[in-house]
């Protein structure tokens, strides 16, 4: 049985917060993102840094906001992660403004339904659903041909979760700003 580590995506602490500067303009975005198709009616947002608390904090190259599965990059670093995204309609980048240069926060648009419930965990809100995973063993066929996928589960659509090819690809680069934690694993299903 194939298996490999899963992992889920975070803001470095030894970089600055990307936030928002003015929320009023986007109700709802964040409950939509990875979740359907935001381009055609976009507007690029804009957005500042915001230093995480302690001195020398540096600016990143890539980051999530907010949530921590909403990446935002620069335009450069988009072309290096995603040099096929042109090809590829699981994905979306969506235009932002960030100290007036642009940058782009990454629409997943690829969702995993199949997960193996005895191997997994999640943090429960007081209704009984499930907000957060903790732990997660992915049995979804599709995970495999993807690196980057959320589950369909609308309260965890913002957890984005990682293959180790991406995870190798942004530490290869050497881009300031995510950390990775092994979170769980995908696993392949006998036939």
């Amino acid at each position: 049985m194939n298996t490999e580590h899963l992992f889920s995506v975070h803001a470095s602490s030894s970089s600055q917060r990307l936030l928002l500067r003015d929320p009023s303009g986007c109700p709802g975005l964040f409950e939509r993102m990875h979740r359907a198709s935001l381009l055609p009616t976009w507007k690029p947002l804009e957005f500042a840094f915001q230093p995480a608390g302690k001195k020398g904090v540096s600016l990143p190259e890539i980051c999530t906001i907010y949530a921590r599965g909403i990446l935002a990059m620069r335009s450069d670093v988009k072309d290096a992660l995603f040099p096929w995204v042109a090809l590829d309609a699981h994905w979306e980048f969506l235009p932002i403004v960030v100290a007036q240069e642009r940058w782009w926060l990454l629409n997943c648009l690829v969702t995993v339904t199949e997960i193996d419930e005895e191997g997994s965990a999640a943090m429960h809100a007081l209704n009984g659903e499930a907000v957060m995973m903790q732990t997660l063993t992915v049995c979804d066929p599709k995970a495999w041909r993807h690196e980057l996928f959320t589950l369909a589960r609308p309260s965890c659509a913002q957890q984005l979760f990682a293959r180790p090819a991406f995870k190798s690809r942004v530490e290869r680069l050497r881009l300031k700003g995510l950390e990775f934690k092994r979170m769980g694993r995908l696993i392949a299903q006998a036939a």
